[in-house]
């Protein structure tokens, strides 16, 4: 796998799923490792429901306490089943247009829900939330789980699932900074911190992720800057200007003396347009008060 290989190549990935992701302009495996989050979603420590607070993302281990009822809402379908907690709050759980849900949740069955609580008839309460077994939940807990852009169509589980499939492309990233660099300045090797930028193991670890792909950033936008710099020195000045004797003269009769910044700044663009290759200077200068 390289970075041109179209992102058909990966499992799961047919050509409806590539024109999803073409939309969000990834076609290659390496636009694909360059899609980053745009955030992450956290699996917290399940609590009560009476420890929720409005606004504040929290997980509930609790029990299906009643059948699911759908009512009719304008043009949703409110599906409400009762839930209780270890402490034997029960709360009324809210999902939308899901009436399958009556067909998943079994009386006394415990699931964790995950989302972020609002208050509704004064109680605070969790609507919409996600859905985990026991088992699944305990495998996600204290994690973090990408959510990237998308389009329509196109499931934030698709691109998971897609992207965990680049683990071995990353280990091909070529590393150019020395053990002793890396380790005095606390930065991830390149490979490991493609592969946190998409599955963090904790907040630290992305951190360092970030760090270390933004400085990659810039010195890939630096290094581009000096070979431009350098095909730019070495092109031939077809227009050789001859140094003038009335420049000198003309500086000689103005009515102040150039500083030095400015005799040197005369002094450089004179070599460069007297000289073999072409000029690439920008002048810059404040006015004095």
């Amino acid at each position: 796998m390289n970075d041109i290989d179209s992102v058909d190549v990966l499992k799961g990935v047919g050509a409806k799923s590539k024109a999803l992701f073409l939309k969000c302009n990834v076609n290659n495996i390496r636009e694909l490792g360059d899609y980053y989050p745009r955030t992450y979603e956290n699996f917290p420590e399940p609590i009560a429901f009476n420890d929720m607070k409005v606004g504040v993302r929290c997980a509930v281990l609790c029990k299906v306490h009643s059948r699911m009822i759908v009512r009719p809402a304008r043009r949703l379908r409110l599906c409400l089943i009762d839930m209780v907690d270890a402490s034997g709050t029960i709360r009324e759980i809210c999902w939308f247009n899901m009436p399958f849900l009556a067909n998943v949740f079994s009386l006394n069955q415990k699931y964790v829900i995950v989302g972020e609580p609002t208050k509704r008839n004064g109680i605070i309460t969790i609507n919409h939330p996600k859905y985990y077994t026991l088992d699944e939940y305990n495998k996600l807990k204290n994690s973090f789980m990408p959510v990237y852009p998308l389009t329509e169509g196109l499931s934030n589980n698709l691109v998971i699932k897609a992207v965990k499939q680049l683990e071995g492309y990353f280990k091909t990233k070529q590393e150019y900074l020395d053990d002793d660099y890396l380790n005095d300045n606390d930065m991830l090797r390149l490979s490991d911190a493609y592969y946190n930028m998409h599955f963090p193991k904790d907040m630290d670890t992305l951190i360092k992720a970030r760090n270390r792909i933004v400085f990659h950033e810039f010195f890939k936008f630096l290094m581009a800057l000096n070979r431009l710099k350098d095909a730019n020195l070495k092109t031939p000045n077809n227009f050789n200007i001859k140094e003038d004797a009335r420049v000198h003269k003309f500086i000689t009769n103005l009515p102040y003396d150039l500083t030095k910044a400015q005799r040197e700044t005369y002094e450089d663009i004179l070599s460069d347009i007297t000289g073999q290759y072409t000029m690439n200077r920008l002048v810059q200068g404040d006015v004095g008060s």
